[in-house]
């Protein structure tokens, strides 16, 4: 392990420090504002942080507030907000793009919730795990077919494999993010998808301490990107953009969940001449264009960005 002297991305110098988190300091470079943990970790440091054999069960109980908390508690929610989330996306991606017989890689596919939900769609999905216990879970409970358990280790049968490829809140943990995205430039096909997802540094969420915790997440995370440093990283890597989009805001999320409580509470949107079901989809109405509305202004804890490999 050693100490970080220049910016990973842009290799800039000029850094300062910017967040203290325990024993673990993050800095920041004053060219391309990438946040980073000033421990350079090799590979062998990276395998002891995630202990392969209990990660996933015993990760999540760090940040959660009751310290209850287990990966695999929940499996039936997981699988509907899983199905939620892969509808979503595709709903993003424009249909001629999608056949059925696509092949889909997820890197860092946990316990494959989400590519059962690729399966549902009919695509021949594939899974990358370092965690024993998610990918013994993907294989048993969706037979998944997991490859790996390290984008690296694929071997050339699989340059211009895949058709999509999803990391939902892997490169932030991977201590090469440049390594890792040629490898996933080389195994996508000319044309094909990558959907990334990461945390989001210039969260409005940031200010409350205990968001900024679970953003930094030291000392898994080793990067923590921007909108805009995201943007220069993917595009150097020769991806094109397709959709860049910033989550709402939790704490406003809540804060406009209590509003139109009150408001429906209060009966403020209802008059003499409206009838209840017609009030409630005025509301909702009325919330979607304030929510749609303050999501520019109070940018959330994550990012999705689509993009593509030219063809």
């Amino acid at each position: 392990m050693s100490i970080r002297k220049q910016c990973d991305l842009c290799g800039s110098e000029s850094i300062k420090n910017k967040y203290t988190i325990g024993e673990y300091k993050f800095l920041k470079c004053k060219k391309c504002g990438l946040v980073f943990l000033d421990q350079n970790f090799s590979k062998k440091d990276l395998d002891n942080i995630y202990n392969k054999e209990k990660y996933l069960s015993t990760a999540y109980k760090s940040y959660d507030y009751n310290n209850e908390h287990n990966y695999f508690n929940d499996v039936n929610q997981k699988k509907l907000q899983a199905e939620s989330k892969c509808e979503y996306i595709m709903n993003m991606i424009n249909a001629k793009y999608i056949s059925s017989n696509d092949r889909f890689l997820d890197i860092g596919c946990a316990a494959g919730f989400f590519l059962s939900a690729t399966q549902k769609r009919g695509f021949k999905s594939y899974g990358i795990e370092i965690s024993k216990e998610g990918s013994n879970f993907a294989k048993e409970k969706f037979g998944i077919n997991i490859l790996a358990d390290d984008l690296l280790n694929l071997s050339r049968e699989y340059e211009e494999y895949f058709d999509f490829i999803s990391m939902f809140h892997v490169l932030e943990h991977l201590n090469d993010p440049n390594m890792y995205l040629k490898k996933i430039y080389r195994i996508l096909k000319p044309g094909g998808h990558l959907i990334i997802e990461v945390p989001n540094i210039k969260s409005i969420d940031r200010f409350f301490s205990i968001n900024l915790i679970r953003t930094l997440q030291p000392p898994q995370h080793l990067y923590v990107f921007d909108y805009n440093n995201l943007s220069k990283i993917l595009k150097e890597n020769g991806f094109i953009i397709v959709i860049k989009e910033v989550y709402f805001s939790n704490v406003i999320g809540e804060l406009l969940k209590k509003t139109l409580y009150f408001f429906k509470k209060n009966k403020l949107f209802i008059s003499d001449k409206e009838d209840k079901q017609s009030c409630v989809k005025k509301n909702h109405y009325h919330i979607n264009i304030i929510r749609n509305m303050a999501r520019l202004v109070f940018p959330g804890m994550n990012m999705l960005f689509i993009v593509r490999k030219p063809k």
